[in-house]
């Protein structure tokens, strides 16, 4: 087989990149077995050695080049994550893992708005919080006299969080805001199946209100106080596969029956 310098050249190059390693200074003419081989070729080896220094080069500027490239992106995607705004009570989109509910087993997710919706004492709220208030209107399903429910104005918050016993964010419904009060519905699967609507209630320090107007159908509320909220808890009834459907209650929003107020 004939030798052939430019090969012997190309493989050594070619080893040194696979094994990771720097390319090390390349010996023309030893690579060639020297004499009157490396001075019959000695022009070509030279334009050789000439464009594999520039494709070095070439190769070598590339890879910082992109290597910056990555730097940059990483750092601007963390910026950009940590610039993100979390404020409820802003203008900024806010979405948390948290801000959904089931529907006719679709899981639908909701964006947060500017108001709250909140339950408190009426006797104890301080009155420079009650003046925060857009409507407000007293709890039915509890026995304490002064409970009321209400929905804040816009881009307000409520300072006097000791007397809150409720809370729960807005969400958006168009240009508009809605409001997830504190109770919901669960469908059972069968007429058997009370005994399991009530051990789940009070897991989830929840009370059944009512049964409701149409089969099967029962009206839960959330214990005051309470730390968690009626869609969240909503969520567990349904993901736990126990109850054919488990949906909160929407203020102003259409629900299986709208006989009462919150």
């Amino acid at each position: 087989m004939r030798y052939c310098p430019c090969r012997a050249i190309i493989y050594h190059t070619l080893k040194s990149q696979l094994q990771n390693t720097p390319s090390q200074p390349i010996d023309y003419q030893q690579l060639t077995g020297g004499g009157k081989l490396y001075q019959k070729n000695h022009k070509r080896f030279a334009q050789f050695k000439k464009n594999h220094y520039l494709c070095s080069s070439f190769l070598t500027l590339k890879y910082l080049i992109m290597k910056r490239f990555v730097l940059f992106f990483v750092l601007s995607s963390a910026l950009l994550i940590a610039c993100e705004p979390i404020n409820p009570n802003g203008d900024q989109h806010v979405v948390s893992a948290d801000d959904y509910y089931w529907y006719k087993g679709e899981k639908i997710y909701l964006e947060r708005g500017n108001q709250e919706y909140i339950i408190y004492d009426d006797a104890l709220l301080s009155e420079i919080d009650k003046e925060k208030l857009e409507s407000s209107q007293s709890v039915l399903y509890y026995e304490e006299p002064n409970l009321k429910w209400g929905t804040t104005k816009p881009n307000t918050v409520i300072e006097d969080l000791e007397h809150v016993l409720y809370r729960m964010p807005s969400y958006k419904y168009g240009e508009a805001n809605m409001f997830v009060t504190h109770t919901f519905n669960v469908k059972l699967k069968d007429n058997n199946d009370l005994s399991i609507l009530q051990n789940m209630a009070e897991q989830h320090n929840a009370k059944i209100v009512k049964e409701g107007p149409l089969p099967l159908w029962y009206l839960l509320a959330c214990n005051l106080p309470s730390s968690s909220n009626a869609m969240n808890i909503a969520n567990r009834f349904y993901e736990s596969g126990k109850f054919e459907a488990s949906e909160p209650n929407f203020l102003g929003i259409y629900t299986v029956w709208d006989e009462d107020t919150p």
